[in-house]
């Protein structure tokens, strides 16, 4: 898409600046080659993004595959402990990071100085001027797509300590091409993205597919019922990705008698966590769409299962 319609729209943030698909590509190719040369990383290292969601965080997750490394995505949410386990037992040997939570990093420094690594960090939102004083384009790194990583994302599944999902590129292109063979995602397509991309849902069924797509992907730091609502009507959004706790913040103000106009709506996907039908209901009536739930696992990069948009199952 960046070669074949580079001003196309890719990213819209918070601060409704619009990022075309060719600066999206020429930008995180810039950050490759700084990655390579300031951190000095080397093909196979693990590289950790510790944000919220924003535009450059999708910059900052291609940055680091072109420069051959993997991601691993650490929760923003995470306290002292919990990022010192994820970096330490990830290997990971730089840091890109939202600047509010930087501190945290700094806090930790001592614990991680014995059982990581790291060697550096950068403000996640620097990335554009660190990208315009790179020096061209990173150096191609080979990769075997079935046997080199490209994410390393933490998963606790149902029980115990989060541990490292091992994803390679052909585990995460394969699952991207499956999600797309469902015929959900369409030409012309606007989503929003509220969705953590830490999390696997957030990072594969909604950044990655969205790319592929060349859908417009309006980009949220944290779910907001009201501005989700508002933003919707704004950019015509056409493809919701939700998990049922969302979906029912939507539906109550919904419900509340305000005019919100959600006719661009094509279909609304929940996953995650298992919906009520009562709910999914609720969301049809009121949103004029279907709603479908989707299935999967972080091992699987992450969908299995999607219900057919022509004809969905409630309860299942």
């Amino acid at each position: 898409v960046a070669e074949q319609q580079p001003d196309k729209t890719a990213l819209i943030g918070a601060d409704e600046r619009f990022h075309s698909f060719g600066e999206i590509w020429d930008t995180s190719r810039r950050i490759a080659r700084m990655l390579q040369e300031d951190a000095g990383i080397k093909k196979g290292e693990v590289v950790a993004i510790f944000a919220a969601n924003c535009p450059e965080y999708v910059v900052a997750v291609h940055g680091i595959l072109l420069a051959g490394a993997v991601v691993t995505t650490v929760n923003p949410q995470y306290r002292e402990q919990e990022l010192v386990a994820q970096l330490c037992d990830s290997g990971a040997v730089a840091l890109i990071g939202q600047r509010a939570l930087l501190p945290l990093v700094g806090m930790v420094k001592e614990e991680l100085e014995e059982c990581s690594a790291l060697r550096r960090t950068y403000a996640i939102h620097d990335i554009w001027d660190m990208a315009a004083a790179a020096g061209g384009y990173a150096e191609p790194v080979p990769i075997d797509a079935e046997k080199d990583l490209a994410f390393l994302p933490y998963s606790s599944g149902t029980t115990g300590l989060p541990k490292g999902v091992m994803l390679t590129h052909y585990n995460v292109c394969s699952n991207v091409r499956q999600n797309l063979a469902t015929g959900l995602a369409r030409p012309g397509a606007v989503s929003l993205d509220f969705l953590p991309f830490d999390h696997i849902f957030g990072l594969i069924p909604v950044m990655h597919v969205g790319l592929a797509n060349a859908s417009a992907q309006v980009i949220l730091p944290q779910f907001d019922a009201r501005l989700v609502l508002y933003l919707i009507h704004k950019y015509g959004v056409t493809d919701l990705f939700v998990v049922p706790p969302a979906l029912r913040s939507l539906i109550d103000l919904m419900e509340q008698g305000r005019k919100y106009d959600t006719s661009s709506l094509r279909f609304i996907i929940s996953g995650a966590a298992p919906m009520l039908p009562r709910t999914a209901e609720a969301a049809q009536r009121l949103f004029g769409c279907p709603v479908i739930q989707g299935y999967g696992l972080t091992e699987a990069s992450p969908t299995t299962n999607i219900n057919p948009l022509n004809r969905p199952k409630l309860d299942s």
